[in-house]
């Protein structure tokens, strides 16, 4: 079962009228970074998704964090080893990241700011450096009871058009490409 996490966090930022979110996982194929901020334009904050097999990946991945964009790492394996990430991000969010993604969208709502404001102490499931370079790990939020509640606007299973299309430009379309780093 594909992990659905970064579909949620997507349908969250989408709520939100000043924001747009995109997600792309790394299939067979390598994502053309390069060619999308071309089409696009640098993206202002980059959230990566990571399992103990992909942490390699996600955190060699610095050209996604260029000047002026900030990087940001979750999932299973940086709960775990939170410090360990934040020598290659500017925040981890640990456990579940819908409390986290909203309170970030408000902390956002008047700009990104920079990664020491000591407004991200109220951020649960937050781990972050503060001023003076001290790592801080906010209070855990209780998980989500409710999963009717969370969006999700991306249907992820294959028979989804687009995600079996792009299985089929892949390759021979058996394979639906499911390896978010």
């Amino acid at each position: 079962m594909p992990r659905l996490g970064s579909f949620i966090l997507a349908g969250l930022v989408e709520r939100r009228s000043s924001w747009n979110a995109r997600v792309f996982i790394e299939g067979r194929r390598r994502f053309d970074l390069s060619a999308w901020i071309a089409e696009h334009g640098r993206p202002a904050v980059v959230g990566i998704s990571t399992i103990t097999a992909t942490v390699n990946a996600a955190t060699r991945s610095r050209t996604i964090a260029a000047p002026g964009t900030s990087r940001h790492l979750g999932g299973p394996h940086v709960t775990f080893l939170p410090d360990e990430a934040l020598t290659h991000a500017k925040f981890v969010v640990r456990g579940e990241g819908e409390g986290a993604m909203s309170a970030l969208l408000d902390v956002w709502s008047e700009g990104y700011e920079d990664a020491t404001d000591a407004r991200y102490a109220a951020v649960p499931n937050l781990s972050w450096k503060d001023a003076a370079g001290v790592i801080r790990h906010n209070a855990m939020m209780p998980w989500i009871t409710d999963l009717d509640a969370l969006p999700c606007r991306i249907s992820p299973w294959p028979a989804n058009r687009r995600l079996r299309d792009r299985a089929q430009e892949d390759g021979d379309g058996t394979d639906v490409p499911w390896l978010p780093v």
